[in-house]
């Protein structure tokens, strides 16, 4: 389990097993100042929510990710990687008026 860790700015956790990251759902508070989250090569699904307000690049390559209908975007989000995932479909990337 990730526990609150408001002042990190910086989480990398590549080539891992990790097969969720719903705790980016549960509380802005959790990651208040997160800009960069790397996830690359992991087991995840899903993309959910994401509820960390300044996070700038989520890397989600290589995964197996089929679905990102819960994420429904993000206000400071500049680069979303989604290559190498299960995606039939680009439902849920909205909302995204920083991404470049």
């Amino acid at each position: 389990k990730v526990a609150k860790l408001p002042h990190l700015l910086t989480l990398t956790a590549t080539e891992n097993k990790i097969n969720n990251i719903d705790f980016f759902a549960r509380s802005a508070e959790a990651f208040q100042f997160l800009q960069i989250a790397n996830f690359k090569d992991n087991k995840i699904k899903q993309l959910p929510s994401i509820y960390a307000p300044f996070i700038k690049h989520l890397n989600l390559n290589t995964n197996e990710i089929f679905s990102c209908s819960a994420f429904r975007g993000h206000l400071q989000l500049q680069i979303l990687e989604l290559r190498k995932n299960q995606l039939k479909d680009c439902d849920g990337i909205e909302n995204l008026p920083n991404l470049t």
